[in-house]
């Protein structure tokens, strides 16, 4: 099952819109989006020997090329999207010039978002999972610690809703896991309705926005300043996720 739609984010004196996808790869079958993917992505695909290795990349491209098509109407199998250094995506075509994407999945879970290159956004989804524990508190400050005693969630949670929102913010930076996560250290961690809201202590022109649904956290970043009505993007993912629990 696909889920899409746009997010409206509003500044004093400019609008921009992104688009995102949520899918659930257990409820559809990805090779019949085999059409979407440029050539240089089937010849890639083609060198995946590993199930789940074909899977995940089958999961970002489709969730990708799904969120780019509501901001373009470039034929998708004309966009591809490439690597950077860091292994960020970049999207390539000849009638795109300033879309970005972001590519997250976890088990069976895609995630993209596309936007105007005017506005920065990162994304992240995460599995809670007891196992990562460990390895994620490594990456939690003292003072996030606190931030998240006033949560009123078990750690496994809190603790993946921080460390989905740092890697959320790095890919704004496009570094990914080689950035100092020291550096992505909340200020502030608030819920607020079915969100969380978080903003950084080094970094203040940005904002965190982390919803919960099941065992996943879906975390947002963007400037801190812009103003999105959520809701649309809330509807969808409880859409996708009531039917993975379902199956």
């Amino acid at each position: 099952m696909i889920g899409e739609g746009k997010i409206i984010l509003q500044r004093d004196k400019m609008t921009f819109v992104s688009s995102f996808c949520v899918l659930n790869k257990d409820a559809i079958d990805l090779d019949q989006y085999l059409h979407f993917l440029h050539r240089k992505e089937l010849r890639y695909l083609e060198t995946l020997k590993f199930e789940k290795r074909r899977s995940n990349f089958l999961m970002g491209r489709v969730a990708a090329k799904t969120a780019i098509s509501k901001l373009s109407d470039e034929p998708l199998d004309s966009i591809a999207i490439e690597y950077g250094v860091f292994k960020f995506p970049i999207v390539k075509s000849i009638g795109i010039h300033n879309i970005q994407i972001g590519i997250s999945h976890t088990k069976n879970i895609g995630f993209a978002i596309a936007f105007p290159e005017e506005h920065p956004m990162g994304i992240d989804v995460e599995i809670i999972d007891d196992n990562r524990v460990n390895t994620i508190r490594k990456f939690i400050t003292e003072k996030e610690l606190g931030l998240i005693a006033n949560i009123e969630k078990p750690f496994n949670m809190t603790s993946t809703l921080v460390w989905s929102v740092k890697e959320s913010i790095s890919k704004i930076f496009k570094t990914g896991l080689t950035m100092d996560f020291n550096v992505l250290e909340m200020k502030t961690l608030i819920k607020k309705g079915d969100f969380y809201i978080s903003t950084f202590q080094n970094i203040a022109q940005y904002k965190g926005i982390s919803y919960q649904n099941q065992e996943y956290i879906f975390s947002l970043v963007l400037p801190k300043n812009t103003v999105i009505d959520l809701e649309v993007y809330k509807n969808t993912i409880d859409q996708i996720l009531n039917t993975e629990c379902n199956k």
